[in-house]
């Protein structure tokens, strides 16, 4: 992976994109501000409609999305995003305090931390990194 020199100026990875997706501007605005501030580049969508375009353009490391959402919910998108040949993996937020059955791993209940925000993505990319 390329690298990149940034702010400090010690060499790191180039940076990672993730797109964050939920139809609640505040929600959306500091799930941005979270992952920015931990060096992530940080695309966003207010629905699923708009992320799934996004990410068959490609260049996507890691989706961030919530489950209930207008035109196309999260779990929707989901499954669409699986269907494609360089799927990134999906985090899903919630209200819920139960994952819907069958929706993976990586699940986040609102409201969350910011902590526990840049703990889940963290582990992820640092799995989609080694493999």
């Amino acid at each position: 992976m390329p690298k990149a020199v940034v702010g400090d100026g010690i060499d790191k990875e180039a940076r990672r994109i993730v797109l964050v997706v939920d139809d609640e501007p505040i929600v959306r605005n500091f799930m941005k501000r979270v992952l920015a501030g931990e060096g992530y580049n940080v695309l966003s969508a207010t629905n699923g409609r708009e992320a799934l375009a996004l990410v068959e353009v490609g260049a996507i490391d890691l989706v961030v999305t919530d489950i209930m959402m207008p035109e196309l919910d999260g779990l929707k998108l989901g499954a669409l995003i699986s269907q494609l040949p360089l799927a990134p993996p999906v985090i899903y937020v919630s209200a819920s305090d139960r994952p819907p059955a069958g929706m993976g791993d990586w699940y986040l209940q609102k409201p969350f931390s910011a902590a526990d925000l840049i703990r889940m993505a963290g582990e992820i990319l640092s799995r989609s990194n080694s493999s």
